[in-house]
């Protein structure tokens, strides 16, 4: 056979058992020439050489990997439309949990209410009961118990599944003094006005004299909050000695001694000082026999009968 004729045959070219492909080598090196009159040929550019098999592997591998995964335009559009969807059907069941009767309040406790407005109480437990325990404005409810002067604070906490506790802890009555309107002014420590009333207490200590018209929630004159320490402050020791005390204007507090003894305490400042004085001086001597005992100065000065 004529070589010149002879047809080429894959002995001649062997397939690239990489690539699956023939008439090209496993290996190969390009050359760009750039087809310009009077082009040097030494100007040719070598392009380096390119692994066609491999490349052609990778290739069908990663085209493999993506396949697999599905992470395509349209998968990955379906995988957010869920993602949505599962956060809304989150939210909506649970705004169906929060507003079922389930948690809602049946049961309320309060606990520490001994001189704190009932009708106030009673409104306040009205307002929880029916309301989610998660979702009950308690802030709200809070601020309307410490309206009332006799509750220094408030605390309400809820328990599932349907439980409220109210918290109340009030303030102390420590004296009580006669307005211009011969109404009684119960007042505490800080002077703090807690009740108004037509009768006269019994249980808390009298300040003698007429005070101004206040009304609950108002705080009384510098002398009246003075006072009122005095009161919470006398030992027991001598509380069987005091009838009561007085408030003598803006600088003299008082206070008179079932035996008609009057101690004067003068401006309403260092009162516990002063009281430690009179406690000591009364151990000492027999109140009958004293007529007064002035502190104002700090130091006592006593007057026998």
């Amino acid at each position: 056979v004529d070589e010149d004729l002879r047809q080429s045959t894959d002995d001649d070219f062997p397939a690239d058992t990489q690539s699956q492909t023939v008439h090209h080598a496993p290996t190969s090196t390009r050359v760009r020439i750039f087809d310009e009159d009077g082009l040097d040929v030494s100007l040719a550019e070598i392009v380096e050489p390119v692994q066609w098999g491999a490349a052609s592997s990778i290739r069908n591998r990663l085209m493999r990997v993506v396949r697999r995964s599905g992470a395509t335009p349209k998968n990955r559009r379906k995988q957010l439309l869920i993602a949505i969807a599962s956060v809304v059907g989150f939210f909506s069941l649970l705004i169906v949990v929060l507003a079922s009767p389930i948690f809602s309040v049946r049961n309320v406790k309060v606990e520490g209410v001994r001189y704190a407005n009932s009708e106030l109480i009673e409104s306040v437990i009205s307002s929880l009961k029916g309301e989610s325990v998660l979702t009950v404005d308690i802030n709200v409810l809070q601020d309307r118990l410490e309206s009332d002067p006799w509750i220094e604070s408030s605390r309400i906490k809820t328990y599932l599944p349907s439980t409220a506790v109210i918290e109340i802890n009030e303030r102390l009555p420590a004296a009580w003094f006669v307005g211009v309107d011969n109404r009684a002014r119960v007042i505490d420590v800080d002077g703090l006005v807690l009740a108004v009333l037509d009768g006269r207490p019994t249980e808390y200590m009298l300040i003698d004299g007429v005070g101004p018209n206040l009304i609950a929630g108002a705080t009384a004159a510098p002398e009246y909050r003075a006072a009122a320490q005095l009161a919470q402050s006398i030992p027991v020791e001598i509380q069987t000695l005091v009838k009561n005390l007085g408030v003598g204007g803006s600088d003299s507090v008082t206070m008179t001694l079932t035996t008609g003894t009057l101690v004067k305490f003068g401006e309403p400042v260092d009162m516990r000082n002063k009281l430690v004085n009179v406690v000591v001086l009364l151990r000492r001597q027999d109140p009958n026999g004293i007529l007064e005992i002035d502190v104002s100065g700090g130091t006592p000065v006593v007057k026998s009968a």
